[in-house]
C-alpha cells in the first residue's frame, strides 16, 4: 500500500531589485510504500507567480493554489483504486524516507561500494 503527500522544496523564484535571491517554495506530490522506498511526481507547483513591471520584478503568492493542485492529485492516488507503484512516465524514484528499511539497506549498500572501491 502507498501513502501519498504533498512535500515542499525552496527554490530561487528570482533576483529582487536589489540582486538578492527570492526564495520560494514549491509544491510535489512524493508516494511511500511501508518500507520507505519513495517516488516523486513529475509535476511541480511554484508558490510564486513573477510579474515583471517597470519598477522590477514582482513576486505575487501562488502558494495556496500551487498547494491546492498538489493536494488534488494526493486526492486522485488515494482512491482505492492505486496501490501499486506508481507509473514510471509520471514518477521519478528519490531518496528513501529517512530511517526507514529502504533507507537503512540504501546506506548500507553505499556503504559496501565505498568499501569495495576503497580497495
Amino acid at each position: 500500500m502507498l501513502s501519498f503527500f504533498v512535500h515542499s522544496d525552496l527554490y530561487a523564484a528570482g533576483r529582487t531589485e536589489d540582486g538578492e535571491d527570492f526564495v520560494a517554495k514549491c509544491y510535489y506530490v512524493v508516494a511511500e510504500n511501508e518500507r520507505g522506498r519513495r517516488w516523486r511526481h513529475q509535476d511541480t507547483f511554484r508558490g510564486v507567480i513573477v510579474r515583471h513591471t517597470e519598477e522590477g520584478p514582482a513576486f505575487v503568492d501562488n502558494s495556496t493554489e500551487a498547494f491546492g493542485h498538489a493536494q488534488r492529485i494526493v486526492e486522485t492516488c488515494q482512491r482505492p483504486r492505486v496501490v501499486a507503484i506508481p507509473v514510471e512516465t509520471q514518477w521519478i524514484e528519490i531518496d528513501p524516507a529517512y530511517g526507514s528499511e529502504a533507507y537503512t539497506a540504501a546506506e548500507a549498500d553505499i556503504v559496501l561500494r565505498e568499501r569495495a572501491d576503497a580497495r
